[in-house]
């Protein structure tokens, strides 16, 4: 079956970011396109939008920063495969063109089966550092979700403006 692409461009200061969301079926766009909620959005907001309106239409996303694979500014992989399901069957993240381990201390390669890591190798720079055994992909899940959870919290903080009693 022939995937059919949709791609969004967007700007960070002088960079250009693409990313291009694949899926088996147009009427998912079409259907998504009515949504007000979603087409006001725009950049990463509007793919978080579009990713969660089609949960198991979407089959692939690609991330791209000024014509190379990269990650999103927010640490998103540049390459993510979803199952029917809607479920991640294998993520990779690069930076500038190249597989490098994610902002959140994320492996670059992991491949997934029955939405449980089973696969996940360490890359800096496009070359090949480790191949995680099941012990170290279990430990790198955790501090990649304490990772994660700092950075929402340092974000949400720049965010807002508390007055001092």
């Amino acid at each position: 079956m022939t995937e059919i692409e949709a791609e969004i461009e967007y700007k960070i200061g002088a960079d250009v970011f693409k990313v291009v969301l694949a899926s088996r079926t147009r009427d998912i766009f079409v259907k998504a396109a009515q949504q007000q909620d979603i087409v006001v959005k725009e950049g990463e907001e509007l793919i978080a939008a579009l990713l969660a309106y089609a949960k198991g239409a979407i089959c692939s996303v690609h991330r791209y920063k000024n014509g190379q694979r990269h990650d999103s500014a927010g640490g998103e992989p540049a390459i993510k495969t979803f199952g029917d399901d809607g479920v991640p069957v294998y993520l990779r993240f690069y930076r500038d063109g190249k597989l490098n381990d994610g902002v959140n201390g994320e492996p670059a390669i992991q491949d997934f089966l029955g939405g449980k890591l089973f696969h996940a190798y360490r890359y800096n720079d496009g070359k090949q550092i480790k191949n995680l055994s099941q012990e170290e992909m279990a430990a790198c899940h955790e501090e990649v979700r304490n990772n994660k959870a700092a950075a929402n919290q340092k974000a949400f903080l720049n965010k807002i403006k508390v007055q001092a009693p």
